[in-house]
């Protein structure tokens, strides 16, 4: 109960300042944050360190409110180690031309734990460079009352370059209570090609050697004209339940052994806990 006190509190300092922070960005935003109301579906399949088949689906919604603020909901499923939804809600403003700024909010759900972050959400837009990133308080809490829950800062950033209007590239790193990841990841929407669909390809390593790696095909609904760089810059702004997902590692779907999954004297003590002699005997 502390550790989610602490939660609801930083979180919500965090939000307060993050909503200062886009209230003057709204009102020196030179054009609207989102051009009109428009969604993408993402579809990815891969593997994994495990070396199993893993695959996600997801789905973005973006409306305008009014010229200069913009909302955006996020949802998701994946199977990379077992089923696992994604959600998050920003609300923005931005400036097609220089930059976006709001307050995010996002959850990961699994079988075994949640986790769920709130902080501010930025992006920087120089010529066909864009530098992006989230930042805040996270909470993870387990199922199982004994698997202890952790809290602390998180933060996911990221650099993309456009060599041309319809290709990106990128670079990113980050840091989820302490779990620290790198990813690389690369999106094309071949020219000439009527529908408003673009190939995806992403790849992420983290420090305990854990690494998956995708290829899928982006959908947008909305424009159907744009560019790969005017929709980013102009309809919805990057997932981040699925970014959140990714970058915790197994955070959120493994929990940590506690002493009631041991039944015998060695595995309970080569587990570091204690095994107790005491009728019944136990691991403690």
């Amino acid at each position: 109960m502390a550790n989610q006190a602490n939660y609801w509190a930083y979180g919500g300092f965090g939000a307060a300042v993050c909503l200062q922070c886009f209230l003057v960005g709204a009102a020196a935003a030179a054009g609207p944050a989102v051009s009109a109301p428009n969604g993408s579906l993402d579809l990815r399949l891969g593997t994994g360190s495990n070396s199993a088949m893993v695959y996600g689906a997801g789905g973005t919604f973006s409306v305008p409110a009014g010229d200069s603020l913009g909302i955006q909901a996020d949802f998701g499923i994946q199977n990379y180690d077992l089923l696992t939804g994604t959600a998050a809600l920003h609300v923005f403003t931005r400036d097609p031309s220089t930059y976006l700024i709001g307050v995010t909010a996002g959850i990961v759900r699994s079988g075994v734990a949640s986790l769920s972050a709130i902080g501010a959400e930025g992006e920087l837009y120089v010529d066909r460079l864009t530098i992006g990133g989230w930042a805040g308080y996270a909470y993870l809490n387990y199922d199982l009352p004994a698997a202890p829950d952790s809290s602390g800062l998180f933060a996911t950033g990221e650099v993309s370059f456009y060599p041309t209007d319809e290709l990106r590239l990128s670079l990113g790193a980050s840091s989820i209570l302490g779990y620290k990841s790198v990813g690389i990841g690369a999106e094309f929407h071949p020219p000439g090609l009527a529908l408003p669909l673009s190939l995806t390809a992403d790849a992420r390593y983290g420090e305990d050697g854990r690494y998956s790696a995708t290829a899928g095909v982006k959908v947008y609904f909305g424009a159907p004209d744009k560019s790969l760089l005017a929709r980013n810059r102009e309809d919805d702004p990057p997932d981040r339940g699925l970014d959140l997902f990714m970058a915790a590692g197994t955070q959120a779907t493994q929990r940590p052994a506690v002493a009631g999954d041991f039944t015998t004297e060695q595995a309970c003590e080569d587990a570091g806990f204690t095994w107790f002699f005491t009728s019944p005997e136990h691991c403690g």
